[in-house]
Order: structure tokens, then sequence, then C-alpha cells
């Protein structure tokens, strides 16, 4: 099983345990305080490289294989003129003279213009060069999951700082360093480290992976390939190459640990992650312990996903109460302002509250980049959420509104979560006789007001304005979404 496979069954399995033994928010949220659930997990550099190094051996095999493979000798019955015909067999010859259609009178005697005769073929279509390919295919799996792994944390400045595009400003990331201590460090990974070992070799190995799978060899036998209950044939067990790579299959592709979650299960033990990883977040700032909290309840469905009742939590002048999707990977926090303390169940006008929705997806890759993208925008402009949040492990698009890598493999969680409720609550000090036409994120006044909120028509941010009746009505401005056109 993958590394990151297993961790997130672990971690799952864990959770459902405790959630088993006692289905209320307060036991979860009291154990989470307890620090007793790594969300953490090293990436073990030296485990990963100790792998490549194996599968290199193994390449090394199945190329010789290629290079010199075992063939097999077909014969085909087929007719010749008798001039171009070898030696005839036995059964050719008394075929062929039973057969009056391929004889002819010469100078009158009857004599064979054609005969039939034994074409012997040779072809690498195998039963052990088609268990090579399926190997191939097998090595090119495990590969690619090493790659796709790995790829995010070997960072570019972007993908650091989570940015698209530099800036010279106030803000720019060139802030970050000085002119002082060149060259400047723990920035990019050292030569000699083994994340750079690793990174290379995994992109050496795959592209060789796929010189091999772009081969005759493979794509002749690849047509024919086998299910993973592969015989051992005399070929497997006593040619050494054979041998070498049928050992290796064995040991590795066919235990019952190596079984892959499907990519559902997957999604699902992440989105467990995040939300678990969130109320975890709640216990170390010690917010989550409210009366709508206390009366909620977990349970566990068939797909091994956490169900809940709705929970709350506040902070400073805000409550948030935090709803599942039914239907979807997702959950909706519900951000209210407020003067005293959190109300559940009565109504807030909507310029005083604001709906978000946060997303979960294990990968986020060009595969399902167009139908994320879809469904989020769907979110934002059918369902009219303020803003969407998009949590992802890996973020392969590198594309950065509005998403949040949560991986157990940074211990950045504190920091992640602590901006994202931050994000949610823009309030400001302002004059509503500016904002009523100028937009206070872009500057630009292309403003529309729909009787509770208004939306910048250039960039698409949403905010309101109101008055604090708890501070004399002081004006202040709430910045409910900073979205940017696609």
């Amino acid at each position: 099983m993958r590394k990151v496979e297993t961790y997130l069954k672990e971690f799952n399995n864990k959770i459902i345990r405790i959630i088993n033994s006692n289905n209320s928010f307060t036991s979860l949220y009291n154990y989470l305080e307890l620090d007793k659930i790594k969300f953490n997990k090293t990436y073990d550099y030296e485990e990963t490289l100790s792998r490549l190094l194996v599968i290199k051996d193994l390449i090394n095999k199945i190329s010789s294989i290629i290079y010199k493979p075992h063939i097999k000798v077909d014969t085909n019955e087929i007719i010749l003129r008798s001039e171009l015909a070898n030696k005839l067999s036995n059964e050719s010859f008394l075929k062929t003279t039973k057969d009056s259609r391929l004889w002819k009178y010469k100078n009158n005697e009857l004599t064979p213009e054609y005969v039939y005769s034994i074409e012997n073929i040779d072809t690498i279509l195998t039963y052990e060069n088609r268990f090579i390919s399926l190997l191939i295919s097998l090595i090119y799996d495990e590969l690619d999951e090493i790659n796709v792994l790995i790829e995010p944390l070997i960072e570019s400045l972007l993908e650091k700082y989570e940015i698209s595009d530099i800036t010279y400003g106030e803000y720019s990331i060139f802030k970050e360093f000085n002119n002082y201590g060149y060259p400047y460090k723990n920035v990019f990974s050292e030569s000699k480290s083994n994340s750079n070992k690793v990174y290379n070799l995994a992109r050496s190995l795959l592209k060789r992976i796929k010189i091999l799978m772009n081969t005759e060899f493979y794509k002749i036998n690849i047509k024919h390939k086998l299910d993973k209950n592969v015989l051992p044939t005399n070929i497997l067990i006593h040619d050494d190459l054979y041998a070498y790579c049928y050992k290796f299959y064995k040991n590795n592709y066919l235990s019952n640990s190596n079984i892959e979650l499907d990519n559902n299960t997957l999604d699902t033990y992440y989105y467990n992650y995040v939300l678990i990883s969130f109320i975890k977040y709640l216990s170390i700032l010690n917010i989550g312990k409210t009366k709508a909290s206390f009366l909620t309840s977990f349970n566990i469905d068939n797909n091994y996903r956490i169900r809940f009742k709705m929970f709350s939590f506040k902070k400073g002048v805000f409550s948030y109460i935090i709803k599942e999707d039914n239907d979807n990977l997702g959950f909706i926090i519900e951000t209210r302002f407020i003067d005293n303390k959190v109300k559940t169940n009565s109504k807030v006008n909507k310029d005083k509250s604001s709906l978000y929705y946060i997303k979960s997806i294990y990968s986020y890759n060009n595969d399902n980049y167009p139908l994320i993208k879809s469904y989020l925008n769907n979110k934002l402009n059918i369902e009219y959420y303020d803003n969407v949040i998009l949590f992802t492990h890996m973020n392969l698009v590198r594309r950065y509104d509005n998403v949040a890598t949560l991986s157990y493999y940074k211990d950045n969680h504190q920091l992640l979560f602590k901006n994202i409720i931050n994000s949610l609550s823009m309030l400001f000090d302002s004059d509503h006789l500016i904002y009523e036409s100028k937009c206070p994120v872009c500057g630009k006044h292309n403003i529309t007001y729909d009787g509770y909120n208004y939306i910048c028509n250039d960039c698409g941010s949403i905010f309101s304005l109101f008055n604090s009746k708890k501070e004399n009505n002081k004006e202040l401005l709430w910045i409910k979404s900073f979205r940017k056109e696609n």
C-alpha cells in the first residue's frame, strides 16, 4: 500500500474507533485537546531512495529482457509455388497429393504447381513476456505515485509563497530576503540532500519506464495483459532474469497490504482528515465549547465518511456555524457578526452574515481540474455562496486562488487555519460614503448593491457596510470575498 494511503487509513481508523466509542462532539473535542493524535508525518526520503534504487535494478533487468527476450516459434500452414518450397514434411506431402487444385499437366505429366508447406514464425508474444509488460505497468504506476508525491515537496518560489505573480511593492516576496548572507539558505534544497536525490532519481526512472512502454515488446504484449494471478512457468522460475522479475512481483505487488484505496475512499479519508484538523485547531484555541457544539454528535456512514450535526464556535465579534454538505465531500461555514453570544437558531440579516463553502479533494490535478473548477463556480454563481475554499493534499495544477494545501507532510496546519478563519472575518473601520461606490479590494468603481451586499463587477469581491450598535453606531466594512476573475 502506498505510504500516503497507509497514513490516511491509520489516521481514519483511529478517529473511527474514537467516534464509535463515544460519538459526542465534546468527547472528540476533549480527546483532541489531549494531543494524542498526530496530524503530521515526516516524509522518509531515505526509505524512498532505497526503494528507487531497488526499482532501478529491476528496470535494468527488464531492459535486458527486452533486448533479448524469450521467443516462441509458431507454425502456420501456407500454400507456396512448388519451386519456392523447401523440403516438405510427410504431412504436407500427403496433403498436397490429395488436393487436385494444386496439380497441373506439364509435358504430359501431372506435377504440383503449388504445395502445402509450414511457415515458422518467431513471436515475442508469450505468457512470460506478457507478465513482463504487466510488471512494467505496475512499476510505472508506483513511480508515477512517487513523483506525484515528491513534486509538491520540492517547492519553487511561487509554490512556496503560493502566489501567481511577482510584485515589487510593500508586500512583495522580495521583502522576505535581505541583502546579506548570500547565497540565501533554507529556501531550496541543497544539491546533496536526500530530497533532491529522490526527486532526480524518481524523475529519471519514470523517463526510463516510459521508454520501455514505447517499445514494440511492450506494445505487443500489453494488448494481451495478464490479470494479477500470474502462474509460475518454467521460464519464470528458472531463467535468471525472468525469475528475478517474478520474485520481485510476488514480494511487492501480490501482498494484501499492497491493495490500494480507490479514489473515492481516498477522497473520503482526506475529507475526514481536513474536518478533524479543523476541529483540532478549534481545540488549540479553546473556542469550540459552545452550546450548539455540546448538542452535536458524530457517526460514520457506510463509506467511512464522518457525519455530524451542526456545531459552532465564537471568535471576537463573529460566530461560526458549521454544517455538513449532505451530498458532497464538503462543509459549510456560516459566519455571523454578533455583539454577544452565539445564537444558532436566530435569523441574521444578510449584510451581517456570510456563507462559505469548504470543499476537499486529495489530489487537485490536471485530470479533475475542469470538473472541480466547474463545481466550485457553480457554488459561487448558482448557489450564491460568498466564497469557496478548496482543501487539497497535493496541488498539482499550481493554482492558489482560494486553495489551501493541507498536507500531513507540512507542519503549517495552525497557520493555515488561522489565515482561513481570518479571511472569514475581514472587518474594518470605514467611511461608508466612500465605499458605497468604490471597491475596497481593487479600488474600481463598478459597484452593484443587492440590498444587503455590495458586489464589485470588476474583481468579483463582495462586501457589506453596516453599523455596530455595541460601539456607538461605528461604521464598519466587512469584506466577505476576495473573489477574482478567472
